[in-house]
């Protein structure tokens, strides 16, 4: 690949990290040239272009020696065209400890987007975020031997079990993930599925199971303060980290 020598910048990732960056610079009159490994095909929503995205091994599928799934999805926009627009109001105070003041970007970004909260009609009968095609209800029972539950998708409830784990890990040369999800954490996870299940008893579920461990949102992050500075400059000059979630 030939990259112009006239470039100003290059972005890695056209994610809305890498995007709204590209956005600012080019209004900027910077050029700007965009590094994306994924295609830019239509969004369609559908279960084959999740799978094509999402569910590739080695690629937007990743597995710890613990068979632990982490996926990131490979296409134009990253793994947010995923995460169905759902977000949560800014750590500020958080984020101005580590030198990282963000206000007025925030401001920018609810005049440029239609924030709100969900309408009731574009809320389905399960969580919003389980919001996912009925073959990815058949994948997460057939992972745990739940066959019998594979294809009950329109009588299933499901409830998402999250916990924030420590930070660790590391990549390998070859683009791998190394993770190790220690006791304390499986505890936190066992605890919610303890308290999921309870939920689902007096909504009256029977049959009640659990799926394997799966890693996503932001698989990987950057420490502010020992990895990236308050301006998000690496040791590396003139390579920053513009991803969109950071802690």
């Amino acid at each position: 690949m030939h990259i112009k020598k006239d470039i100003d910048f290059i972005i890695v990732g056209s994610g809305p990290g890498g995007a709204t960056v590209a956005k600012e610079l080019s209004q900027k009159k910077k050029k700007v040239f965009i590094l994306e490994w994924g295609g830019n095909d239509p969004l369609t929503g559908s279960f084959w272009y999740g799978a094509k995205t999402l569910l590739v091994p080695g690629k937007s599928m990743l597995f710890t020696n613990q068979l632990l799934g982490m996926v990131r999805g490979i296409t134009t926009g990253g793994s947010t065209v995923h995460y169905y627009a759902t977000c949560f109001p800014a750590p500020f105070e958080m984020l101005k400890s580590y030198g990282i003041d963000i206000t007025n970007e925030s401001e920018e970004m609810r005049n440029d987007l239609p924030v709100a909260p969900l309408k009731d009609e574009m809320i389905g009968p399960m969580a919003t975020d389980m919001a996912h095609p009925f073959a990815t209800t058949a994948l997460f029972a057939s992972g745990v031997f739940r066959f019998d539950k594979m294809f009950s998708r329109r009588n299933t409830l499901q409830i998402m079990v999250k916990a924030k784990d420590e930070l660790g890990g590391r990549l390998t040369d070859s683009g791998g993930i190394r993770k190790v999800l220690d006791d304390n954490e499986k505890r936190k996870l066992s605890r919610g599925y303890e308290r999921a299940k309870k939920i689902l008893r007096n909504a009256g579920a029977k049959g009640i199971f659990k799926t394997g461990y799966l890693a996503a949102h932001p698989g990987g992050t950057v420490k502010v303060g020992k990895l990236v500075d308050s301006n998000l400059k690496t040791e590396y000059e003139n390579l920053y980290v513009c991803e969109a979630i950071f802690y």
